[in-house]
C-alpha cells in the first residue's frame, strides 16, 4: 500500500496544534490545515523541568504576539529560548565563558553562528517583554551570520538613528535601552510587536528602519518556502 506523505505529516504535526481542520477534496484526497503558528512556537520556546506550567503560558502569550513569518524565520534558524529559574549570568559564563557582571538581568541571548540560543528567568515573565527583547538580539545575531552580513543594530544609518531618537522613545525607567545600540534595538524590537503604533508616532525613523529589515526578512522567508514548495 501506499504511503500517503499528506498524513503523515499530520501525524507529525498534530501534538503541537491546537487548531487542525481536515477536509477531503476532490479524488478524495486528504486536505490538512493546522495551526502553524503553534508548531513553529512549540519549537522556538521550552521550559526547564522545574519551571510551572504558568509561567510558560505567560511567555507563549508573549511570543504569539510575533507574526509567523518571523516565527519560521526562527525555526528556520534554529533559534531556541529557554526559560529558567537558574542565574542566566551564570548560565552564560559557565557556557562561553562570558562574564556579564553583577547586575541582574532578565534575559541573554549567546550570539555565535553555531550557538543561536537565549534564557529568560522565570521572575521576568511579563516584565518589559524581555522575551520579545531577547528576540530582537537573535535577528541581530541571524542577520550578522547568516543574512545581510552585519547586525541591523549596528549599521552606520542606525547609529545615527539611534542617537536621535533614543531620548524620545525611552525616558530615565527605561534606560538600560538607550545605553547601547544593540539594547535600543532590542527593545524596539519588542514595542514594534507590543505596541507598532507607539514606536511609530514617537520614534518613526527607528520605525522605518526596523520595518525595512523586517520586510526583507518576510521575502526572504516567503522565497525559501517557495523553493520548498517547488
Amino acid at each position: 500500500m501506499k504511503k500517503d506523505g499528506t498524513l503523515e505529516l499530520f501525524l507529525m504535526l498534530l501534538p503541537f496544534c491546537s487548531d487542525v481542520d481536515i477536509t477531503v477534496g476532490k479524488n478524495n484526497k486528504l486536505k490538512i490545515k493546522a495551526d502553524l503558528k503553534w508548531f513553529y512556537m512549540k519549537n522556538i520556546l521550552y521550559k526547564e523541568y522545574d519551571v510551572p506550567c504558568c509561567v510558560l503560558k505567560q511567555y507563549e502569550e508573549e511570543l504569539s504576539k510575533i507574526p509567523l513569518y518571523l516565527l519560521q524565520y526562527y525555526n528556520y534558524y534554529e533559534v531556541k529560548m529557554y526559560i529558567t529559574k537558574k542565574s542566566i549570568r551564570n548560565i552564560v559564563k559557565n557556557e562561553i565563558g562570558y562574564d556579564l557582571g553583577n547586575m541582574d538581568i532578565g534575559g541573554a541571548f549567546i550570539n555565535l553562528p553555531q550557538y543561536l540560543k537565549g534564557y529568560v528567568s522565570t521572575r521576568y515573565y511579563g516584565h518589559h517583554y524581555v522575551l520579545l527583547h531577547e528576540l530582537g538580539h537573535a535577528i541581530d545575531a541571524i542577520e550578522k551570520f547568516y543574512g545581510m552580513g552585519l547586525e541591523p543594530s549596528l549599521s552606520d544609518v542606525f547609529k545615527k538613528i539611534y542617537k536621535d531618537e533614543r531620548a524620545k522613545l525611552f525616558n530615565k525607567q527605561g534606560l538600560a535601552y538607550v545605553q547601547t545600540e544593540k539594547e535600543y534595538w532590542a527593545q524596539c524590537f519588542a514595542l514594534y510587536n507590543i505596541d507598532e503604533e507607539k514606536l511609530k508616532k514617537l520614534a518613526p525613523r527607528t520605525h522605518g528602519y526596523m520595518k525595512l529589515i523586517l520586510e526583507s526578512i518576510k521575502l526572504r522567508m516567503k522565497n525559501n518556502t517557495d523553493k520548498i514548495a517547488g
